[in-house]
């Protein structure tokens, strides 16, 4: 939630007078024929399923909350289709949920025939702190079925109104939205994505006892609407659908009420800091002297206290998962139990960094399961995440202490997400999000063939963002002897001899790994042998092997490998064919790959080099992708052949 909620008693009645509710383009369960035989979409071999019509339908009701009438209507295409049978979605808790029907058509004997469900049919469960998960199954769905269902359901507050999306993963021949707004309440309104959209604004009068209360009616209609899947290294699918999103900004009832809330970034800090449930939230805490006296930093410099808290709360605090701007609880509370959300535990790393006098500041954002904050659309809703910024000597400094492998001064990558929001009373600054982060890796082989096998030694090292990935799996597995044993199944072609595991448990910014293996290699008499230029287990497949791609490539940060290979050569063996040395290099010098092989005395060397220094590219970009993927790919599945002398 983004706005504290109001209490206007003396102009409620004004605001809650009842908003007529608009026409439907469907009329439910009139089906007929030619729907089940929907030309358009089914050319591509792709869709699954296509959604012929789509109606919202969202107004107030009497206590200051919004409902939404939604009504759905998807012709089932082929079997990958069936999951729309499957029905499940978030409403907010204490929010209401009535009016519901359902049915499944299918045309049998030249008849059609359908299947009903009920309200009892619907599962409630409760799954977050907020909201409920809502799901019930159609009935008799086959190839070629259409479903069909409608309710109401309460959103919650209007300060909340979350962005609403025509574009979907399956085609969709027409989505309306309709949305009743008292004049007295005012939203800005930014469109999504990038198709046409129709829109009309037409006023309503609504007679109240003698006097005349007007309303605005929104209407927005989207025809034709091509699928939009999700794509590898594409963000939140949601920056790029087409749709539109709200921002309430004033409420103005002439002689009686007039309030400016949210306007413009720069007046978020002020209202934010004298929030309740965030700036107040850390500031004056009685327990957070002890815990600085506890720390004992009177006699380090300011960074090495900036890294003593940090460490303090990132250890002591265990993260919820729970994205958020605001607080639930006091922080004593949260400190209490050791857990709480990113809020929690990153506005308590502030109280504790103010507690020793250094400067600090919050700063939200939008983490990359958010859509994008625009700097220059005012879009305060998609903030969901708080991190820290601390100032010494006019340098910056981000923390999360959410992430308990990651150093100071470095973000996990959920944050990478463009800029971020600094809090400061009376300033707005924006501040890269980006700054140290890269995923760097280096694998290092080394193996000699012994009478019928090969014997060797693997090193990865894995670096920054690399290393944080790295501590995640090995505590994912339970801790390092069970991470040793999973990598018996990752190299299942491989005799593992020996696993060492070396890393700094305080910089977290190196995990070194030292793999001793042998593997069977069958040695014929004059016959060629046949060598692995490269062990490794990162570029498989071409990740843009696409004949289109709709969605933006975006690699979140920069990164780099770097593969080292010396092969033994054999007693009475010599090298008959070996790859080429090449060097590829992108458009723009986004990116290099470089493959290089040389001889040093009895030793064969390959070394494989891959930098990608841009971190976004257009769509259009993805056949330079995909040829620069299939360099790296043929690079490191070449194959060494030796032949006896």
């Amino acid at each position: 939630m983004f706005y504290n909620k109001i209490v206007i008693t003396s102009i409620f009645f004004l605001i809650t007078i009842q908003l007529f509710s608009q026409k439907d383009f469907m009329v439910f369960g009139s089906i007929n024929k030619d729907q089940f035989e929907i030309n358009e979409f089914k050319g591509d071999s792709s869709v699954s399923a296509i959604v012929l019509g789509e109606y919202k339908n969202i107004r107030f009701n009497t206590c200051l909350d919004l409902l939404m009438d939604y009504h759905v209507r998807i012709l089932v295409v082929n079997e990958s289709g069936f999951s729309y049978a499957n029905q499940k979605f978030l409403i907010h808790k204490n929010q209401e949920f009535f009016n519901f029907r359902a049915e499944t058509y299918n045309v049998e004997n030249d008849e059609i025939i359908s299947s009903s469900i009920t309200k009892e049919n619907v599962y409630n469960q409760g799954t977050h702190r907020d909201f409920n998960t809502m799901s019930f199954a159609m009935p008799n769905v086959k190839k070629g079925s259409i479903i069909e269902y409608k309710f109401t359901v309460g959103l919650g507050h209007f300060f909340y109104l979350e962005p609403q999306f025509f574009q979907k993963e399956i085609p969709v021949i027409r989505s309306d939205l309709y949305i009743t707004i008292s004049d007295y309440i005012l939203y800005n309104f930014t469109m999504l994505g990038f198709s046409d959209v129709k829109y009309t604004k037409t006023s309503q009068v609504t007679d109240f006892c003698g006097t005349n209360y007007k309303s605005k009616v929104h209407y927005w209609r989207a025809d034709s609407l091509i699928q939009l899947k999700e794509e590898i290294y594409s963000n939140n699918i949601e920056n790029f659908r087409v749709g539109v999103q709200f921002n309430f900004f004033q409420i103005n009832v002439p002689k009686y009420y007039n309030e400016y809330f949210f306007i413009s970034y720069d007046d978020v800090s002020n209202k934010l800091l004298s929030y309740e449930s965030f700036g107040l939230r850390y500031k004056n805490l009685l327990f957070t002297k002890d815990i600085i006296k506890k720390l004992q930093l009177d006699s380090l410099q300011q960074i090495e206290k900036i890294q003593k808290i940090f460490e303090y709360v990132q250890n002591y605090m265990t993260w919820n998962g729970t994205y958020e701007v605001f607080c639930a609880f006091p922080l004593k509370g949260a400190f209490t139990e050791k857990k709480g959300s990113v809020a929690e535990i990153n506005l308590l790393l502030c109280a504790l960094l103010h507690e020793a006098n250094i400067k600090a500041n919050p700063v939200i954002l939008a983490s990359r399961q958010s859509i994008k904050v625009n700097k220059f659309v005012f879009t305060p809703l998609h903030f969901d995440y708080v991190i820290v910024q601390a100032i010494i000597d006019g340098q910056s400094i981000l923390m999360d202490a959410t992430e308990k492998n990651i150093p100071i001064g470095r973000l996990p990558f959920r944050c990478l997400n463009g800029e971020g929001l600094v809090i400061d009373k009376g300033i707005s600054n924006w501040v890269a999000l980006l700054q140290k982060e890269m995923y760097s890796k280096t694998i290092i082989c080394k193996y000699q063939i012994e009478s019928t096998k090969i014997v060797g030694n693997l090193q990865i090292i894995s670096k920054n963002l690399s290393a944080s990935k790295k501590l995640n799996e090995i505590e994912n597995q339970g801790g390092v002897n069970n991470y040793v044993k999973s990598l018996k199944n990752i190299y299942n072609n491989y005799n593992i001899i020996n696993v060492n595991i070396e890393h700094d448990t305080i910089v977290k910014d190196v995990v070194k790994e030292s793999i001793t293996f042998e593997h069977k290699q069958d040695i014929i008499p004059n016959k060629a042998i046949v060598l692995s230029s490269f062990i490794q287990l990162d570029f498989l497949e071409n990740a843009f092997n696409v004949t289109e791609r709709f969605l933006p490539i975006d690699f979140g940060c920069p990164f780099e490998y770097t593969y080292i290979t010396n092969i033994v050569i054999p007693e009475n063996y010599d090298i008959k064919q070996m790859p080429q040395s090449q060097v590829i290099v992108l458009p723009n010098n986004s990116g290099e790959y470089s493959l290089m092989i040389k001889r040093i005395n009895n030793t064969l060397q390959c070394v494989v080099k891959i930098k990608v220094s841009n971190i976004l590219f257009f769509p259009q970009e993805v056949n330079e992708l995909k040829q620069f993927y299939d360099f790296i790919i043929d690079g490191l599945q070449a194959r060494i052949y030796l032949e006896k002398i």
